[in-house]
């Protein structure tokens, strides 16, 4: 998978776009906003069949769980790949599992590549690599 030549502009609009936009369960949740960046970045839609079709976090698991996966770093190495070997070789544009608020979220590393955004209870929330527990490539 290539990004677009001009990713890092489209990844910007692309923040800038969702910046207050709140948490959504099957909508704008951590795994929809990791999916949309990587489609704004590459054309590459792994999200199509997840949006829109659970509301609730049971559900979502419900369909994970049909696919034969248990985790969301299930789904990202279903849609990514194998786990880079270090998060600290993640970045600009990277999807990253961070621990928040006592579960796992994806995120995607931001244009600064020293924190990475993932979506919030009020809008996009950001996270220091300390807090960094896996990475994949993008």
């Amino acid at each position: 998978m290539e990004k677009f030549e001009d990713w890092p502009s489209k990844l910007n609009v692309f923040f800038e776009e969702n910046r207050s936009r709140k948490f959504e369960r099957g909508v704008f949740d951590c795994a929809v906003f990791a999916g949309l960046a990587i489609e704004a970045t590459t054309g590459h839609n792994f999200i199509k069949n997840y949006v829109g079709k659970y509301k609730t976090k049971k559900q979502g698991f419900e369909m994970l769980k049909n696919e034969g996966l248990k985790t969301l770093i299930d789904l990202a190495e279903k849609c990514l790949g194998k786990a880079l070997p270090s998060v600290k070789m993640a970045t600009r544009g990277d999807i990253i599992a961070v621990k928040y608020e006592n579960e796992l979220a994806l995120a995607v590393v931001d244009l600064s590549g020293r924190r990475c955004v993932t979506t919030g209870k009020e809008g996009l929330i950001f996270f220091n690599p300390d807090k960094w527990l896996k990475a994949w490539r993008v």
